[in-house]
């Protein structure tokens, strides 16, 4: 992430759980992960959450009996996320630069790996799939969330950005954050753009799921050529 959007999940942090309360938008993502590890591992093996945010995530995993590890570069939300979980027995790392990105683990570390709503947000997308590729093992699973650009919203958010950020973005305004959102939300890519970029990092994309509406649910395999990448 730059260091705006970081900055900007560091403000976001003390609000993020409520985001996975029943009403919020984020209630059903725990589940969601839950059901695609299981369908893509089994019940068993090691997993990545990137850009962990508050952990109700990566605790939801790890409360099915998978071995969950947390990296993320806010660090007001890293220490949610050891405050949130301290019975849970999960590792959480501070990211201390995403430029390059350089995760602490060594080469096939994970089984699995999940980024919900990360890569919107990133600097170098193609970079960070390819740090994330040399850390899974080999035909390791790769789960994330992007913008489905095909969705109404993502049409009005497009419009939104373009036309009124400058007013949205005043430091007094009450839609600051919102204005932020869309500021930082930068790699906007179309489902063939994205496919394309995975395979490039070492990734094979297998399936895609469209029923969360405004997201697309992209699930890759690590292949072989991945593996080798140095």
């Amino acid at each position: 992430m730059s260091i705006n959007a970081h900055s900007h999940f560091n403000r976001q942090a003390f609000l993020w759980k409520k985001k996975f309360q029943p009403s919020g938008s984020m209630s059903k993502r725990p589940a969601m992960f839950v059901g695609l590890l299981r369908k893509n591992l089994g019940g068993l093996g090691k997993v990545l959450d990137f850009g962990c945010g508050s952990a109700d995530i990566t605790m939801a995993c790890q409360a099915v009996g998978f071995e969950m590890h947390g990296v993320d570069i806010s660090e007001h939300m890293i220490s949610l996320a050891r405050k949130h979980s301290r019975a849970h027995n999960i590792g959480f790392t501070l990211l201390e630069s995403a430029t390059p990105l350089t995760l602490p683990y060594t080469a096939a570390s994970f089984d699995a790996e999940i980024a919900s709503s990360v890569f919107e947000y990133v600097h170098d997308p193609l970079d960070c799939l390819k740090e994330l590729s040399r850390v899974a093992v080999p035909g390791g699973v790769l789960i994330l969330t992007v913008p489905n650009l095909r969705h109404p919203r993502r049409w009005l958010e497009a419009i939104v950005r373009r036309l009124l950020i400058p007013k949205l973005f005043k430091s007094d305004s009450k839609w600051r954050l919102y204005a932020e959102y869309l500021r930082f939300s930068k790699n906007r890519l179309t489902l063939n753009r994205w496919s394309k970029l995975l395979n490039q990092a070492g990734w094979t994309l297998e399936c895609v799921d469209a029923r969360s509406n405004a997201l697309l649910t992209l699930v890759a395999k690590q292949t072989k050529f991945g593996a080798e990448m140095v």
